[in-house]
């Protein structure tokens, strides 16, 4: 999604004179940042702990292909000014609206409360947020749609979608007339406890595709005020045709399929749909629940624009560190991006908007983790009466 373009590191000063020496003479742009050759347009973060303040960059590019540069601009300072530039695609590019991250960080002897990012727009003053353990600290609020996954429980005989039989269906994205959802069909065979519970399952790829919704005019004969969307995609064959009723409440979501082969009645079927869920913080069959547990809840959006996070590894052993969305309101004009930083070195980063979806990296005992959320704006002309936000934890699973 967007990769680490800058990185810059100084020895640690003792005096504020000193560091400024340091910092006219060490910051120097890499090779990769002085590709970037145009200033850009981005939203702005940073943070310090342990003497190093790290600034981000974060924002949204209509296509992929683009290289993203914080790199520091021509004056002696101290702070110093970062600039941020993109170079352009000159090749094919997937034709897609990319978030991307762009990072630097500096070290100062001094607790900083603000630094300064220059872009296509002119100059930013960034607050600079102090992170405590297990606690988000949002930077600012602003003021939808709601953006919900939907999973059916295991079905052990196979629905059949005319392109195959699946145990699995999982329908994520905004569920209103005229909305493009995703839709994932699980073939996986699978063992359950006996809660119904996944637990050990054949590794047969799913399929994914995407379907529109249209709203139907059909009044709901049980006077819940229940609405009915025709579900339509070019990747499912015309005899079969598949409905999502959306319920006035959060349960009673169920998904419809009628076959309607010529020369026999149709034969319809339904398949109830929850709320994806996560069982202690962890998704099912993802990692061994036992052996994780959450250390830090934060949220962007609503709540703040960014949320810090930061967490010691308190364990014998090594773990895997993760930022996972575990629940969603954002509005569709935003998307909601995460940074792990692994004793101050960037370990993963990527798009959490989705429900349950992840990073994740490893950390040895006694490493200090921090974790980023910020909510981007993508410039897709969608507006909202509220922000909504995504709720997402940092979980610490050991290995086995």
């Amino acid at each position: 999604m967007c990769s680490v373009k800058s990185q810059y590191t100084q020895t640690r000063s003792s005096t504020w004179l000193f560091a400024l020496i340091v910092a006219s003479l060490l910051f120097t742009p890499s090779a990769a940042a002085q590709s970037c050759d145009e200033p850009g347009i981005a939203s702005y973060a940073a943070f310090q702990l342990a003497g190093e303040v790290y600034v981000f960059a974060c924002g949204v590019h209509p296509t992929g292909g683009f290289e993203n540069c914080l790199i520091l601009g021509p004056e002696k300072i101290f702070p110093p000014i970062h600039d941020f530039k993109i170079k352009r695609p000159t090749g094919p590019v997937i034709e897609v609206v990319t978030p991307f991250i762009a990072t630097a960080k500096f070290a100062s002897g001094k607790k900083l409360e603000q630094v300064q990012v220059r872009d296509a727009a002119g100059m930013h003053a960034v607050s600079v947020r102090h992170p405590r353990g297990g606690k988000s600290l949002p930077v600012d609020t602003r003021s939808c749609c709601k953006k919900g996954e939907y999973i059916s429980t295991y079905q052990d005989t196979p629905v059949d979608f005319g392109i195959g039989k699946f145990t699995g269906i999982r329908i994520s994205g905004v569920i209103a007339d005229g909305e493009t959802i995703d839709i994932t069909l699980d073939p996986n065979a699978c063992r359950l406890n006996e809660f119904g519970d996944r637990t050990t399952c054949t590794l047969i790829g799913p399929t994914s595709l995407q379907a529109d919704l249209s709203k139907q005019r059909l009044s709901d004969p049980a006077g819940t005020n229940r609405s009915i969307f025709r579900v339509k995609s070019t990747d499912l064959p015309k005899s079969l045709i598949v409905y999502l009723v959306k319920p006035s409440t959060d349960s009673g979501y169920r998904i419809v399929l009628q076959h309607s082969d010529s020369g026999g009645t149709p034969e319809r079927l339904v398949v109830a749909l929850e709320k994806s869920r996560s069982v202690g913080g962890v998704r099912e069959s993802e990692f061994n629940s036992s052996l994780c547990k959450t250390v830090g809840d934060g949220a962007v959006g609503e709540p703040g624009l960014v949320s810090v996070l930061q967490h010691t590894v308190n364990s014998d052993r090594e773990s895997i560190m993760v930022v996972r969305n575990n629940e969603t309101s954002l509005c569709a004009s935003h998307s909601a991006v995460a940074v792990l930083l692994i004793n101050g070195k960037f370990a993963a980063h990527g798009d959490i908007s989705s429900l349950n979806s992840l990073i994740q990296a490893n950390a040895q005992p006694g490493d200090t983790v921090i974790a980023v959320a910020k909510a981007v704006p993508l410039q897709n002309g969608i507006r909202c009466v509220r922000l909504g936000e995504v709720k997402f934890s940092l979980e610490q699973c050991d290995l086995e």
